[in-house]
């Protein structure tokens, strides 16, 4: 079994002492070495990049983050199954402290470390570690020591939620919706923070809880985050990734929400379209498709016999035409018009991942090229390539993305009308 070590340096000498401890560590051969560095390039020293290289797997990159954060980045990258988290800041290594058989303090399992909360508000490593022995060990740590640190742990262990499991959904309202197989399979066990707690309103959870830095601190977790440091197939598996949870194939996209009849289009063919995806930034999304295109659909679709009905937010680009404008509805009025359309149509938005939560064998979707991350089982993609692989920055914001909009102008209405 390989054990992953973790370090942040901010010091030469400290490194040195740290990685030539490791060296003569019984276990060496098992070890390999996530190494984040500030202030100094550790590998332009020729004893240390010989020591760094040594290890049989290493990832060492410079980083501008505090110590904390920088480590907590790193913990996410983790493969191993063992962690053996450092501190080059201690005055001194004890070799017996390093026996993984014992399950010393400085070794953790990877299932245990998320499943914690990683407080990035801790100044120091020193804190950090102790606040999660306490979260996984039920321990509790009495120190003298006058600092932020220590007066920090001494409050948050008081909580009556300091060694809950809280899931922490950022992102937008389509992240919260694809959250959902995850939250399915565990809610009765877990308290959530979130944007949008209506989501999840039909949830047995612990509790929804208003997220406070001073209790749980900065918890940079962000499912893209850690889509991107380990290249998850989907958000959805990301999210379980993220967590600690397996994904088995159970866990699907499924929307149990209530129901709120809005008797909309009885005894029509009802066709749903969403134009618009969110903005960011202020800046329109370079995953919309255009208007005019929309409209000629809305024509075609009527002329095959749809009531045609815009879904979506008066914030989105308005198509002339359509037979009923259906706009900041609530969910469970939103879910029962899905329930009981016979298609709708998309762009990738909230809406895609919300309709393929409930009925995704009658959508179609507007989507670029390298947009994997984002697609649902029994949904119909229509997509075109503008030629430029941007595969490798799929998750990133959509204003850094302009190959995006490339893709969604090379969609011809007929495209889309050959998928209906």
């Amino acid at each position: 079994m390989g054990i992953s070590v973790i370090i942040h340096t901010e010091n030469k000498n400290s490194l040195l002492k740290v990685l030539s401890i490791l060296d003569k560590h019984k276990s060496r051969n098992k070890f390999s070495l996530l190494l984040h560095c500030k202030d100094y390039i550790a590998w332009e020293d020729p004893t240390l990049n010989k020591l760094i290289t040594s290890f049989r797997e290493y990832y060492a990159y410079p980083t501008q983050k505090n110590s904390v954060s920088s480590v907590v980045e790193l913990i996410t990258r983790v493969k191993d199954e063992k962690i053996l988290l450092l501190d080059e800041n201690v005055d001194k290594f004890d070799l017996t402290m390093l026996d993984e058989d014992n399950f010393s303090s400085l070794f953790f399992r990877k299932k245990d470390l998320f499943n914690s909360n990683l407080d990035t508000k801790y100044q120091t490593i020193k804190w950090f570690i102790i606040d999660l022995l306490s979260q996984i060990k039920g321990t509790r740590i009495e120190s003298y020591e006058k600092s932020a640190d220590s007066t920090r742990y001494s409050q948050k262990i008081n909580s009556p939620l300091f060694k809950e499991k809280i899931i922490y959904i950022d992102g937008g309202l389509g992240d919260h919706i694809m959250a959902l197989p995850l939250l399915n399979k565990i809610s009765k066990d877990v308290y959530v923070s979130c944007k949008y707690p209506f989501v999840y309103e039909h949830l047995p959870l612990k509790g929804i809880i208003h997220w406070t830095e001073e209790l749980f601190g900065g918890y940079d977790r962000f499912v893209y985050s850690y889509a991107s440091n380990n290249n998850s197939k989907t958000i959805i598996d990301a999210f379980f990734g993220l967590y600690g949870y397996e994904r088995d194939r159970n866990d699907v996209l499924r929307y149990d929400g209530v129901r709120v009849p809005c008797n909309v289009g009885d005894n029509l063919k009802v066709a749903l379209i969403c134009t618009s995806a969110a903005k960011i930034n202020g800046l329109d999304s370079n995953k919309d498709w255009r208007d005019v295109r929309w409209l000629k659909l809305v024509h075609e679709l009527k002329k095959k016999g749809y009531y045609v009905v815009q879904v979506g937010t008066t914030k989105d680009n308005q198509i002339p035409n359509v037979d009923l404008k259906f706009l900041d509805k609530s969910l469970g009025e939103l879910a029962d018009l899905v329930d009981n359309c016979s298609l709708w149509l998309s762009v990738d938005t909230f809406f895609h991942h919300f309709a393929a939560a409930i009925k995704p064998n009658v959508g179609i979707c507007l989507t670029p090229f390298y947009n994997d991350h984002a697609k649902h089982q029994g949904v119909k993609y229509v997509e075109k390539s503008c030629g430029k692989d941007f595969s490798d920055r799929k998750y990133w914001l959509d204003l850094q993305q302009p190959e995006r909009k490339e893709c969604m102008d090379l969609i011809q209405l007929k495209d889309v009308l050959k998928e209906i």
